[in-house]
């Protein structure tokens, strides 16, 4: 291979191969090499990053999957077990409506406050979804009944 390069491009590879004890030839072929090498990790680098957020990308989705089964299945063992305990609670002997809304008032509260204490920044969320939780058991008329003991909606 012949190549023809800048004669100041020239001079320095010759003034190299001089000080490194090498031919210019030989001198000259290391540094292509280099630059050769150099080219090739910047392409392989940038489809390394492709490849890798592709793949991030792939295990976070998964992830994210799984992640919403395991929350709609503790939202539902909550809601169930809420229901439960509401009735449970409602069929007491000497309990009154009063009580028993008194005792969930308590409950929430101190659940909020927990919450709140341990995690601020999520106490807009919380408000949120409750909200949204809220709006639709107003639509579907779910809960207890009210009524001691009798039981709220079946499952």
């Amino acid at each position: 291979m012949t190549f023809h390069i800048d004669p100041i491009l020239k001079s320095d590879i010759q003034r190299r191969a001089k000080l490194n004890g090498n031919s210019a030839s030989s001198e000259g072929e290391a540094m292509l090499e280099e630059k050769a090498r150099e080219d090739l990790h910047k392409q392989q680098t940038t489809s390394l990053e492709t490849t890798m957020e592709r793949i991030h990308a792939k295990a976070n989705r998964r992830m994210a999957k799984k992640l919403a089964f395991f929350l709609t299945a503790i939202l539902f063992d909550v809601g169930e077990t809420k229901v439960l305990t509401t009735n449970l609670l409602g069929i007491q002997k000497g309990m009154t409506q009063e009580m028993l809304k008194d005792i969930l008032k308590d409950a929430d509260k101190q659940t909020r406050r927990r919450l709140s204490r341990k995690y601020p920044e999520l106490t807009g969320f919380t408000r949120d979804i409750e909200e949204w939780l809220l709006s639709d058991e107003e639509e579907s008329g779910g809960g207890t009944n009210g009524h001691s003991r009798r039981g709220g909606n079946g499952l």
